[in-house]
Parts: structure tokens; sequence; C-alpha cells
């Protein structure tokens, strides 16, 4: 092994005493400083980030990692302070500038979304709804770090979706996407009044074109399919934003949906969010039918042992057929209707996540509900169905 020379001894002794001398906060927090490169507004940028990253779950889908996503997607809504009601007109700055000249500019942590291997569609429609909901309310949004490192899947994924739109990033990204394999996802249509629903719908049915002429959808299921989709967006945009809720985050008053298709399957997903009151707490306001009362009395609990432990029980309420007294069923989200398609298909499946609660109906199977420690921030609907050709 090579010896030190005495010069460079010399300076190891110094460094070491310069560093015992500083306090040890100090010492730590320069540990934990590393130099990342942020995508903001465009532009690239070589920064400082204070801290280390916050690791998110390798993989981010409500079906095969329910409760680590929830827990992720609440966590990550929790950390904008601007969201709150109370913070209503400020402003936030992402980036610290250097006290002195020709050094980098600082952020305190960010996300390491480079760890992600799958991010499936349903919560990545809520991501980037959350993101909408930050541009709109405060005109911005974080910077996206190391966006170079993410996994392809992912970065497809988000790219399609419209994502990076959003980020204001598309030109900057748009070299990096290609198109490949079986599967199309739809760029998100967001909106509050019947002409967006019509361009969800129309993008929705487009999308179906990827299945080829030989497989286009069958004529009764392409109107069944338009008018499940018209009632359910209809009526979030009626029925999710209560004026006299009183809202934990600020929100926009919007639907966001998507849909992606499966060449290979021949099956179309659809997914349908808002960050309204939630299914639970309007249906629990309704006046219900005599069938309707029966089951909630026979199955909510009186004292619950947590928050949202009746959550899965009123929103199996609400997918009843004629749910309310007015021999109507409840039209929140056109609930009843989509699960009839899901029949008609023969193949599917429709899931709904509330607050938190989740129902999941399979085709021909038993639907079953449950309620989970975290909330989904609104109503997210996942809806599956396998399109048979003419």
């Amino acid at each position: 092994m090579k010896k030190l020379t005495k010069s460079y001894k010399k300076w190891l002794l110094h460094r070491a005493r310069v560093e015992a001398k500083k306090p040890f906060r100090i010492r730590m927090r320069e540990r934990k400083s590393h130099v990342v490169r942020a995508w903001y507004g465009g532009d690239i940028e070589e920064v400082v980030s204070e801290n280390r990253p916050e690791t998110p779950p390798l993989e981010i889908c409500l079906s095969a990692n329910t409760d680590e996503t929830l827990k992720f997607i609440s966590d990550w809504r929790n950390r904008f302070k601007s969201l709150l009601p109370s913070a209503s007109g400020k402003t936030y700055n992402w980036f610290k500038n250097p006290k002195s000249l020709g050094r980098k500019r600082r952020i305190s942590g960010y996300m390491d979304f480079g760890q992600i291997s799958r991010f499936s569609t349903a919560p990545a429609l809520v991501m980037t709804a959350e993101y909408d909901r930050l541009r709109t309310l405060m005109d911005d949004v974080p910077p996206t770090i190391n966006l170079d490192e993410w996994k392809d899947p992912v970065f497809r994924r988000l790219y399609e979706m419209g994502f990076f739109e959003i980020l204001g990033l598309t030109e900057s990204v748009s070299e990096r996407y290609f198109t490949s394999g079986d599967v199309r996802t739809m760029k998100i249509v967001s909106g509050t009044n019947s002409a967006e629903l019509a361009e969800a719908s129309q993008s929705i049915l487009g999308l179906c074109d990827f299945l080829g002429e030989a497989r286009q959808i069958q004529e009764d299921v392409e109107i069944a399919l338009n008018n499940a989709l018209s009632e359910a967006m209809i009526n979030v945009s009626k029925h999710a934003y209560p004026n006299d809720h009183d809202f934990k985050f600020r929100h926009v008053g919007k639907w966001w949906v998507t849909a992606s298709v499966d060449r290979g399957s021949r099956e179309l997903t659809v997914v349908i969010y808002d960050q309204g009151a939630s299914i639970p707490v309007t249906f629990a306001q309704k006046n219900w039918s005599q069938t309707v009362r029966d089951f909630l009395t026979s199955v909510l609990t009186s004292k619950p042992s947590f928050e949202f432990e009746n959550d899965g029980t009123y929103i199996e309420g609400a997918m009843k057929p004629r749910s309310s007294q007015t021999g109507k069923a409840f039209r929140g989200l056109g609930l009843p209707e989509m699960k009839d398609l899901v029949d008609i298909c023969g193949r599917g499946s429709l899931r709904i996540f509330s607050r938190g609660g989740e129902c999941y109906y399979y085709a021909g199977r038993p639907l079953q509900r449950r309620s989970r420690d975290h909330s989904i921030g609104g109503t997210l609907i996942e809806w599956t169905l396998h399109l048979r050709g003419e």
C-alpha cells in the first residue's frame, strides 16, 4: 500500500480539526447536502439539496400495493401547506438563493421519483391532479429533480398522460419519449362543463381505435360506455363540491379522466378522479330508500375504531339501484350504470376509492368492500371493460 506523504497527513489532520469544531447539526446538514439536477420552467439547473431525498414505494399501484400507495399519496398531499385554506394568497419559493456569488441555489429536499419501478394509471392520475391543483392555486409547481434518472416505463406513462405538460416541461423532455408495446394511455382531460365532458368521451372512444379495425367496439357497448361516462362526470360536477362542505384542502372544482387500452387483452381501463367531499360524506346526507336504510343499519359501525371505518359501507350503499327515497338511483357518480356495463361486457371490474373507503366489483362475483387508514383525497373510479369486436 502506498504511504501517505507528510503534507497530505498534515492536511487530513487539519481538516479533521476544522470539522470537529463545527456544531453537530451543521456537520450532519452538510453530510446530507448533495448536488441534484432541477428541471424548472423548461430550464435545467444544478442545485444543492439540503437533505437526503424522501423515498417513495418502488411500486405505486392501487391493486398490487394498495396501502403503501395510499399512504404515499396522502403524505405527498400533506407536504404542501399552501393547499390549506389559511394559505390562500400566499406564495412559496422552492429555491433558496446562495449567500455568496458563484454558489448554487439550494432546495430543502425532494421526492426521489427515480426509485419508482412501476406507476400504474390510477395513482398517476391522482398525482397529476395534485400537481394541476398546485399550478392552478399557486401558478407554480415544485421543481422536478433528476428527471433523467426516472425509469422509462414510469416516464412514458406520465408523458402520455400529459403530466409534463402541467409541469411546463413537454419540450424539454419530448426527445426521450417513444411509443412501445400494446398499451396506449390517453392524455388527461379535465374540466367542469359539458364541452370538456364531450372532449373526454371522444378521446376515450378515439383511444379504442388502437385496437385496430377488426376489433372495433360493439355499438351497444359504445353507447352504454358513453352514457355511463357522461352520467359519472356530469354528476361529479353537480355533487362532488358542495358549498356547505368544510374542505381540508383548497380545491379547484374539477374532475380528471384518463384511459388506457391494451391491444393484447382487448381491455379498456377508464379512470376518473375528483378532489371532492367524497361519497361517504355526500351519500350519508341523502334520504335513503327503505332497502338502503335497512342495509346501512345492519352494517354500519356505531362506534368506529378509526375515522374511515364506515366509508366502504357508504360506497356499497351508493352502488345499489334506487338508493334514494325518490326511487331514483344515487347518481352522484353513475355507479349503478358502470357496474351494469361490466356485466354486459362479461369481463371487467369496477373499483371505487372514496375518502378512506373502497369497493371492488368483478364481473359475476360478489361485491367486496373495505375501509383503509388513508384517504384518496376525494373519489377515484377505476373501470375496466373487455371490449369484444363486432
